[in-house]
C-alpha cells in the first residue's frame, strides 16, 4: 500500500492517474487536470501537465498544505503566489541549472546568506560575469548583482530590474552548490602507508650532532620550536610529530586552490601551487 509521500510524488511525476491509500486519491478531473483528493472528498491541488510550463495549484489552510508545498519545490515546482482566478497557491515548473541548490526562504534568510558570503565581492564581480547567486524573477534565473538593505526593506538587483523585499517576504533563488567532495581533493601532506610513516619518522627524528671540542653538551644552546610548525616537505622540525590527517582536517580546509588555517581571528588563507602541509605536535 502506497504512504502518502509515495503517492503525491507519483503525482506530481505524472506516473498515474489511479492512484490512491486509505486517506489520499488521484483522479482525471478533465483532459488537461489531474486533481489530488483527500479520502472526505476535499481538493488539495490540481495540476495542469499540458501546459508549458506545468502548473500545479494547491489549496491553503489543509492537513497537506506544508507536505505538499515541501514536495513540489523538490520536484522544481516553484511558488508564483496566489492564482489570480481562486483562492489557491499557484506553483509551476521551472528546472534548477546543474551545480546549484535550490532555496525557499524569507527574505531574511537570502539576505544573511548574502552578507556573510557575497557582499564582499567588487562592483565587476556583482556584475554580469558574477553567477554564484541568483533570484528567481519574471519567471526565469537571473544573477544577484547587489543587495541593499534601508529601513527594513531589502532591495535585490538583477540584470532585469530591482525587487523590493520585506524580510518575512518569500523569495526564491540558487546558490552554486559546494563540491560534494570537496575534501576527497585536498593536498595535504600526512603519511598513508606504513612505508611513508617510517620514512615521516626517520626524516624527524633529530640529527645526530657530536659536540664541538671547545664545547660543552649543556653548553650548547638549546633551540625552542613552535608546537604549531609546520612541514613543508623538507623534513620534520626536531622535537615534533605527525598528527592524523582527521586532526588535521579540524584546523584546516582546501578549497578552490586556497588553503583555509583556522585562527583565533578567523581563517588564513594560503594560495600556491602543489601545496604540501602536515600539522606536528611536541613528542612526548
Amino acid at each position: 500500500m502506497l504512504d502518502d509521500i509515495t503517492l503525491i510524488r507519483k503525482y506530481l511525476r505524472q506516473e498515474s492517474i489511479l492512484l490512491s491509500n486509505p486517506q489520499l486519491r488521484v483522479q482525471a478531473a478533465s483532459e488537461t487536470a489531474v486533481q489530488l483528493m483527500s479520502r472526505r472528498g476535499e481538493l488539495l491541488a490540481t495540476a495542469d501537465f499540458t501546459a508549458l510550463p506545468p502548473s500545479i495549484r494547491i489549496r491553503p489552510k489543509t492537513d497537506y498544505e506544508t507536505l505538499l508545498h515541501e514536495m513540489l519545490v523538490a520536484h522544481h515546482f516553484l511558488p508564483q503566489g496566489q492564482c489570480e482566478d481562486q483562492d489557491l497557491a499557484c506553483y509551476s515548473y521551472h528546472p534548477v541549472p546543474d551545480g546549484y541548490s535550490l532555496h525557499v526562504t524569507p527574505a531574511l534568510d537570502f539576505w544573511k546568506k548574502w552578507w556573510s558570503r557575497y557582499r564582499s565581492l567588487t562592483p565587476v564581480e556583482r556584475g554580469g560575469s558574477q553567477t554564484d547567486l541568483m533570484l528567481f524573477t519574471h519567471r526565469k534565473w537571473y544573477p544577484v548583482r547587489d543587495v541593499i538593505s534601508d529601513r527594513g526593506t531589502l532591495f535585490i538587483k538583477t540584470w532585469v530590474g530591482e525587487t523590493a523585499h520585506t524580510a518575512t517576504d518569500q523569495v526564491v533563488w540558487l546558490a552554486k552548490a559546494e563540491p560534494a567532495i570537496a575534501e576527497d581533493k585536498t593536498q595535504f601532506f600526512f603519511p598513508q602507508t606504513p612505508a611513508e610513516k617510517a620514512k615521516l619518522q626517520q626524516q624527524c627524528r633529530p640529527p645526530a650532532q657530536s659536540p664541538s671540542p671547545a664545547t660543552s653538551p649543556r653548553s650548547v644552546p638549546r633551540r625552542e620550536v613552535p608546537a604549531t610548525a609546520a612541514h613543508g616537505g623538507g623534513g620534520c622540525p626536531i622535537g615534533l610529530r605527525p598528527v592524523p590527517a582527521g586532526q588535521l582536517h579540524q584546523v584546516a580546509r582546501y578549497h578552490q586552490g586556497k588553503l583555509y588555517v583556522q585562527t583565533p581571528l578567523g581563517y588564513l588563507a594560503v594560495e600556491g601551487e602543489n601545496l604540501k602541509y602536515a600539522l606536528v605536535t611536541p613528542r612526548a
